[in-house]
């Protein structure tokens, strides 16, 4: 087995916990990291002995890794991918693809020309619950689906620092929080004929420092056979809440991140079912996943990232009927592709 010579890219909240693991996996040798702190860099050196640089670009250049698993936000990816491509790195970044269409088009089609392997590291798509929710509406369990309704409220944590920049982020929780469940949306029901979308940022006048995305947003997708699949999603204040459901001439689906619920016509519920993701560990998996891709291509790389492209272009039809106050059609944005 092929040991690929990686370097970190960020560390992110997780970071040294990832180092953790990379470390003990034989697929990777891990021969750098880079952190903007340069204190932090010493820290990371000290403690795992592992060069390290305060610039990402100098890393890649330096060390030239087989793999860059990139851990920044898409706003500084841009520059380092193409550097990366230049010198023939294979890159994994962290979701979600790209701030717009038009920016995921231009790093696959950079990565493309290099023969460089770009995905995604999307654990959403790989976990349990994820899953049997694809397989249930595969196997058509429920009978047709008529509507998705998806509910996710966080109270963000973090600075919003970037996030509160429309230009930097792309966007607020529609793209930062709920891009998985959109990606969800769009791998069991396809792409939608139109998409309404209305976003507001009414909190902002409460947060230190003030923000410009928005905090919540609703969008209804509208399918040619009069299928409706609905998300109504906020990232301020109140009570954590993260619903999936289908619901479908034979039965419904009812999953949270951790359960999955299915119930028949009568509403009885016929299976049950739990996970506890570790998400390290599904982290890992996808990182094995893409190793293995790049020394078997035979091997289903399932997280490239040109499999993500259909659910961008949805999020930006979204955000683009929440300014014209109108539906709008996503397969426009796709023709362009």
């Amino acid at each position: 087995m092929k040991s690929y010579r990686t370097a970190l890219i960020g560390l992110g909240i997780n970071g040294e916990n990832l180092i953790k693991h990379i470390l003990q996996n034989e697929m990777f040798d891990l021969c750098a990291i880079s952190e903007k702190s340069r204190t932090k860099c010493e820290q990371i050196h000290e403690q795992f002995n592992i060069t390290s640089y305060d610039d990402s670009r100098q890393l890649i250049l330096n060390e030239k890794p087989d793999i860059i698993i990139l851990n920044l936000p898409n706003y500084l990816c841009g520059e380092l991918i193409h550097t990366a491509a230049g010198i023939g790195c294979n890159i994994i970044k962290r979701p979600p693809l790209a701030r717009d269409i038009s920016e995921a088009q231009e790093w696959i089609t950079a990565t493309q020309k290099a023969k460089c392997v770009l995905a995604l590291n999307c654990i959403n798509r790989t976990k349990p619950i994820t899953q049997k929710i694809i397989n249930t509406i595969k196997n058509k369990t429920i009978g047709k689906v008529y509507l998705v309704s998806i509910n996710y409220f966080t109270q963000f944590k973090g600075v919003f620092d970037w996030r509160g920049e429309p230009k930097l982020s792309g966007g607020g929780v529609l793209l930062e929080g709920v891009c998985d469940k959109i990606d969800l949306i769009k791998e069991t029901m396809g792409l939608p004929n139109r998409v309404f979308a209305i976003k507001s940022d009414l909190c902002k006048k409460n947060s230190i420092p003030p923000y410009m995305t928005e905090d919540s947003c609703v969008v209804t997708m509208e399918y040619n056979d009069n299928v409706i699949a609905n998300i109504c999603c906020g990232w301020m204040a109140g009570t954590e809440k993260e619903t999936i459901s289908y619901y479908g001439t034979e039965g419904s689906i009812h999953a949270t991140d951790s359960e999955f619920r299915l119930l028949n016509r009568q509403n009885e519920q016929i299976e049950y079912f739990t996970s506890d993701c570790n998400n390290i560990d599904l982290t890992i998996s996808q990182l094995e996943n893409f190793a293995g891709h790049l020394e078997n291509p035979d091997l289903i790389l399932n997280c490239c990232a040109k499999s993500y492209l259909e659910t961008i272009a949805l999020i930006n039809t979204a955000y683009l009927s929440s300014i014209t106050k109108s539906p709008e059609e996503p397969s426009k944005l796709i023709s362009h592709l």
